[in-house]
C-alpha cells in the first residue's frame, strides 16, 4: 500500500489561492500531481468564504472559531455549577435555573474605545485584542454585588494581566477600606 503524502497548510493555502485566481483545476492537478477529490477538500476547507458580517474567512478558520466558543461556552458553565452548588449551600438557590436570577451575565466582554466595546465575537481572540474577565453575582436580597474584574491584553503567546497589581482578595480589600 502506497504511503499517504501529507501537505503542508500553507501548500494547501496556496494551492486553493490559485483556484480562486482562475486557474484550471486540470492545469493545478497537471502542475502539482494531485488528485481533484483532494483539490476540492482543500478548496471547501481554505478557499473563502463570507460571514454575515461581511468578513472574509474560511472553513477552516470558522471550525477553530466554533471550537473556541464552545470552550468559552463550557468555561462559563463551569463557573455556573461553581455558583450554584455555593448558592446551595447558603440555601439561597434550589435548581440551577435559580442561579441566572444572581448570575445575569457572561464572564467578560472586549474593552477599547468605549468601557463595553462591541468587539466582533465571530472572531478568534488575536494579538492585542484587549478584555475583561470579570464574573459576578449579584445578591439582592442581602443588598450586595460582587465583581472583581481583571482587564487582560491578548499576547502572541497568552496573555498578559493589566490590572495585575490591583487590590483583589477579602483581605487586601478589608485592609484598604479600614485605611479610610
Amino acid at each position: 500500500m502506497a504511503k499517504k503524502k501529507v501537505y503542508e497548510e500553507d501548500f494547501k493555502k496556496m494551492i486553493v489561492e490559485l483556484y480562486e485566481n482562475k486557474k484550471p483545476i486540470c492545469e493545478i492537478k497537471r502542475e502539482y500531481g494531485l488528485c481533484e477529490a483532494t483539490l476540492y477538500r482543500w478548496i471547501k476547507e481554505y478557499g473563502k468564504i463570507k460571514t454575515e458580517t461581511g468578513e472574509v474567512t474560511n472553513n477552516h478558520e470558522m471550525k477553530k472559531l466554533k471550537k473556541e466558543i464552545l470552550r468559552l461556552k463550557e468555561e462559563n458553565e463551569i463557573l455556573k455549577e461553581h455558583y450554584f452548588e455555593e448558592l446551595q449551600k447558603l440555601g439561597i438557590v434550589k435548581t440551577m435555573e435559580d442561579v441566572s436570577k444572581y448570575y445575569y451575565h457572561g464572564v467578560s466582554h472586549y474593552l477599547g474605545a468605549e468601557t463595553h466595546d462591541i468587539g466582533n465575537r465571530q472572531k478568534l481572540l488575536q494579538q492585542n485584542m484587549v478584555l475583561t474577565v470579570e464574573p459576578g453575582l449579584y445578591i439582592e436580597e442581602w443588598d450586595i454585588g460582587i465583581r472583581i474584574e481583571d482587564d487582560v491584553i491578548v499576547t502572541e503567546n497568552g496573555c498578559c494581566v493589566l490590572s495585575e497589581k490591583m487590590i483583589k482578595t477579602v483581605e487586601e480589600i478589608e485592609e484598604f477600606m479600614a485605611k479610610k
